[in-house]
């Protein structure tokens, strides 16, 4: 076990801003450093690299802060940072934004900066956060990662006075897995209390997300919701039913004839195949040479076959060419690599030229190829998220899902904490939007994340 601590932070840069947001002028200050992780005989074992946006002006005993991060496991927090919560956005393609240079980003209207202070995290190998051994792979398991990201909150907190503010977490993807671990470490480890848990594109139990997995039956339910919407969107389905008539009826039909047939019988009765391709937009052929059995790249490269296209893992909207041959095996997802050069461009100029934080070393890893051992099994920390809500029942949660994410589905995030047995019925608030699994990407659907989110945040 590794046991982290800092005696110091190392701080980059600091700089002044004012922004509008919401039609209001915010003034705050944005931070970029470093807190070192220790062993407990005080040799340093690593560094977690933080932008700290803070507003100016405010009182912050009552301030609420927030500490972000994305998933991966290997992603740095800027797809949270300039997609959804900070102070600036990158634009993205549904606005004009090209894949290749040049790259713009604008101010954020609906960043969450005028009602938290946000902290965004860059995980052990993410963004310029590295062990202190070029080899170690000590940090690349869920347990280690809980426990340095936690320590640095922690230290952070220190640090920085915040002790008396309320404290939220907000993770997305594998991030959430990590947000629920979070909420028991810091409590039974550091008793740091959170007040909420902002849960992006849920990934907490992994049996709800893994086709491969041995005799595993959930998913092939708990997708079918979400391939409908995608259909639905690309006009595969025979149907003048709204987007949330569609989702509601395939959610009836996966969870109320489909998944208990299949738990019955071992297998999926044949005469569910003609309801099985109405709300998959699949063809009758396909679903019977699959035995009813749709996992997620059998829906990927078929749903759009016929026009030679393959549809989008983390946004089922977007789609494109599949090479040839065109199999699975030359699947490359549209959703992801029409948006990774834009952010990576555009998020390396902003921290040079607005966060005045120049590093040539170590380079800044957006996406990281991380030995990581996940362990046996399928991980779940839906038992910690448990055991943290019996100790501090009044922590809440908001669990945000994208209609058209063919990653974490919303059906599996609505299984998880349908299975919580939370103390209040209030505890967890469901937000649904138009978009995939980073769907803050869709400007609309931003918009109505902020103002759930304002919501969330005034809930006493």
């Amino acid at each position: 076990m590794i046991t982290v601590s800092s005696f110091a932070d190392e701080i980059i840069s600091q700089t002044s801003h004012q922004t509008m947001i919401g039609g209001q002028s915010v003034s705050y200050s944005a931070t970029t450093g470093f807190i070192p992780m220790r062993a407990q005989d005080g040799k340093e074992t690593g560094k977690i690299f933080y932008v700290f946006y803070q507003r100016e002006g405010v009182d912050l005993d009552e301030r609420p802060i927030t500490f972000a991060f994305n998933g991966g496991p290997g992603s740095a927090s800027i797809w949270l940072h300039m997609g959804a919560f900070g102070p600036k956005r990158i634009i993205n393609a549904q606005e004009g934004q090209l894949p290749c240079p040049p790259y713009r980003w604008i101010e954020n209207n609906d960043s969450l900066l005028d009602v938290t202070d946000l902290v965004f995290i860059d995980p052990i190998g993410t963004g310029f956060s590295r062990p202190a051994q070029t080899d170690s792979k000590d940090f690349y398991n869920i347990e280690v990662d809980i426990w340095s990201v936690g320590d640095f909150i922690r230290d952070f907190v220190s640090l920085n006075s915040r002790w008396k503010s309320p404290k939220y977490v907000a993770g997305e993807s594998y991030g959430t897995l990590r947000a629920c671990g979070l909420a028991d470490y810091l409590l039974s480890q550091h008793g740091l209390y959170l007040n909420g848990l902002i849960l992006i594109s849920c990934a907490i139990d992994f049996q709800t997300l893994d086709f491969v997995a041995v005799d595993n039956e959930l998913p092939f339910s708990l997708f079918l919701p979400s391939y409908a919407a995608t259909a639905w969107y690309h006009h595969r389905l025979d149907s003048d039913l709204t987007l949330d008539e569609v989702v509601q009826g395939a959610r009836d039909f996966a969870l109320d004839v489909y998944a208990p047939a299949l738990m019955r019988k071992g297998k999926v009765p044949a005469s569910l195949y003609p309801e099985i391709a109405k709300w998959t937009g699949l063809s009758l052929d396909l679903i019977n040479r699959n035995d009813g059995l749709i996992d997620d790249q059998t829906f990927f490269v078929n749903l759009l076959g016929d026009e030679k296209k393959a549809v989008g893992r983390f946004d089922g909207r977007l789609s494109g060419q599949l090479a040839w041959p065109r199999t699975v095996q030359n699947y490359y997802d549209p959703s992801e690599w029409q948006i990774e050069g834009v952010f990576t461009a555009s998020f390396n100029a902003y921290l040079a030229e607005e966060l005045g934080c120049k590093l040539p070393w170590p380079r800044y890893k957006i996406i990281a190829n991380l030995p990581w051992a996940f362990g046996p099994g399928c991980p779940n920390k839906m038992p910690q998220l448990r055991r943290a809500l019996v100790l501090n029942p009044e922590m809440r949660i908001f669990t945000a899902c994208g209609y058209f994410d063919l990653a974490t589905p919303f059906a599996a995030a609505e299984r998880c904490f349908s299975r919580l047995w939370t103390p209040h019925d209030s505890t967890v608030v469901f937000g649904y939007y138009e978009g995939g699994h980073m769907f803050y990407t869709n400007p609309a659907a931003l918009k109505k994340f902020k103002a759930d989110l304002v919501k969330f945040f005034d809930r006493k």
